[in-house]
């Protein structure tokens, strides 16, 4: 038995002695994201001058009012910003664990039993005592344990941050998407309603030449349809462009937010300028998720700190000064005390488990460090095909307007020569499906173009900076 004591004696003297000067656990080296990314596939050197609040370069007041609007009162920002408050109270709560934890002691205790008397006799007495004061308690990081613990919360802390910062992003994102949606789906409708008008005006020129007998009622029926069948586009694209409109409200917190808003315009937003690309290596570093990920690395390397913590002995203090009574007053120069009390523990004999600790601190840590490679790689991965969109929309769209302007040309010209006999309504008809057709193709690709501009910037991180 002696024995044992003493090789535990030993083992605790020598483990204080190691540590004394050193801190538990391994130092953090933040991963080279260029490294990451070099690893995947031909880097992606790019990165843009994007403004703070990128959405005011499609020069859009609705625009720029809905996101403002949003960005005040969605519920989604809200809960972010609630976990980087909590996260940063739970580092000042660890932070304090560097000082003596003071506070007030009033205790009163009476207890009845039997004591021994002058005339080696026992009587039974109420003993009473009084005792008020401070109170301290401390705890002395000899390995590091709290300053691992201060370093995992800040790191957490930081990652909340950056988690906000990707949910507004996010969020900003989707509004805008939802804004260009919902202006694309009123071009829909304007255009449409123009055709429905060029249709009805040739119904009745139709409807004339039929009452004059140089039309049969076939070619009024022809376009009869014709005109139904853009009616019947109508109420689809009006519920579309309402869903839309019921989430833009949504985002913003309610239709009390958005009183005074333009919903009626009807243009798409687009760049005066180009989106303007140049060579460099630093976009990742402007991804909130990235950095989230990375913070996360960060926690979990100084979880294993304290977690290995566990290992060595912990010392603590506690004291008391004030005054201590039996009987008499207890504020008095008699009654004054204080006491001292130093205490060691340490888990000797559950050190298997703390090493089992370890370990899933340690897998903890591998499985963020790989969470954080493929945030990476999808970082890469949605930028490459975001630029790639863009640029083949933007090939699109060029080649729907030529394709409109020719289609224009044809229907006044095919318009012209119907009148004067020169086709029949079904060349007539023909022409005219063909303008809709591509009209609607040029929204729809004007709406895939300004969304997938969008996606860039969210995609080399918003412009989104840093606040204190």
């Amino acid at each position: 038995m002696n024995t044992t004591i003493s090789t535990l004696s030993s083992s605790l003297m020598a483990s204080i002695l190691l540590v004394g000067c050193a801190t538990v656990g391994p130092d953090y080296q933040a991963p080279s994201m260029e490294t990451t990314a070099s690893a995947t596939s031909e880097p992606l050197r790019l990165e843009t001058k994007v403004a703070q609040q990128w959405w005011l370069q499609f020069n859009d007041q609705s625009l720029n009012a809905l996101i403002a609007i949003a960005d005040r009162h969605n519920p989604s920002i809200a809960i972010a910003k609630a976990n980087i408050a909590k996260a940063y109270a739970i580092f000042d709560d660890i932070e304090d664990n560097d000082w003596p934890s003071i506070g007030t002691s009033a205790t009163y205790n009476a207890q009845r039993q039997v004591v021994p008397s002058a005339q080696n006799t026992h009587e039974r007495m109420t003993l009473r005592s009084r005792q008020l004061g401070l109170t301290a308690d401390w705890e002395l990081d000899i390995v590091g344990k709290f300053e691992r613990a201060e370093q995992a919360a800040i790191a957490d802390a930081e990652a909340a941050y950056y988690a906000w910062q990707d949910a507004r992003l996010a969020l900003l994102a989707n509004i805008a998407n939802t804004y260009v949606q919902y202006r694309g789906l009123q071009a829909q409708l304007a255009v449409a309603k123009d055709t429905l008008d060029s249709l009805l005006r040739t119904e009745s020129i139709v409807h004339s030449q039929v009452q004059a007998g140089f039309a049969t009622e076939l070619d009024e029926l022809r376009i009869k349809s014709q005109i139904a069948s853009v009616k019947a586009d109508i109420p689809s694209i009006s519920a579309s462009t309402e869903a839309a409109r019921q989430m833009l409200i949504a985002f913003a917190g309610g239709t009390q937010t958005l009183i005074g808003f333009d919903w009626e315009s009807q243009q798409i937003p687009t760049l005066a300028a180009p989106v303007p690309l140049h060579h460099s290596k630093g976009f990742l570093k402007q991804r909130p998720d990235v950095q989230a990920a990375e913070r996360r690395l960060a926690a979990s390397s100084a979880n294993i700190g304290v977690v290995s913590a566990d290992l060595y002995p912990s010392i603590s203090l506690s004291g008391f000064l004030g005054f201590f009574s039996t009987q008499g007053k207890i504020l008095s120069s008699n009654a004054k005390a204080w006491s001292i009390a130093p205490e060691v523990s340490w888990q000797a004999f559950d050190l298997d488990s703390v090493r089992a600790r370890i370990r899933a601190a340690d897998a903890d840590h591998q499985a963020n460090f790989a969470r954080f490679e493929q945030t990476v790689i999808s970082a890469i991965a949605e930028t490459k095909t975001a630029l790639s969109n863009y640029t083949q929309l933007q090939h699109r769209v060029n080649a729907l307007i030529e394709e409109e302007s020719a289609n224009k040309k044809a229907l006044s010209l095919a318009q012209y020569q119907y009148e004067n006999g020169s086709i029949d309504l079904l060349g007539l008809l023909d022409v005219e499906r063909q303008w809709l057709a591509s009209r609607q193709r040029q929204v729809d690709a004007r709406t895939q173009m300004t969304n997938s501009l969008i996606t860039i910037y969210t995609a080399l991180g918003g412009g989104l900076l840093m606040e204190s």
